[in-house]
């Protein structure tokens, strides 16, 4: 969804309501999904309680939890690659990715 947004602020050179939209759009995930995973991690030994044979999955509950972590990381830098793709610096993206 904000893909067109950044692309019409680019082609703007609205660059001060890139940089709003960045910070809004990362905070308002970053939020949501802190949250999901503190319920998540909270309950994390109810959860597995639900699931069949779970003595062998409860082993990797702390796969979970930096898979988890990973993504919260993912999502406070939510927009980056959208906002290099409109760039000049679509180049760097393109070998980065």
């Amino acid at each position: 969804v904000a893909m067109p947004v950044i692309a019409d602020h680019f082609s703007k050179n609205r660059l001060n309501e890139i940089n709003l939209l960045y910070k809004q759009i990362s905070n308002r995930q970053l939020y949501i999904c802190l949250l999901l995973f503190a319920l998540i991690w909270s309950s994390i030994d109810e959860i597995y309680h639900f699931v069949p044979n779970r003595e062998i999955y409860q082993a990797g509950k702390w796969v979970v939890f930096y898979i988890a972590l990973g993504k919260l990381f993912d999502v406070a830098f939510s927009v980056n690659s959208e906002i290099l793709v409109f760039s000049k610096f679509y180049r760097s993206n393109l070998i980065l990715t």
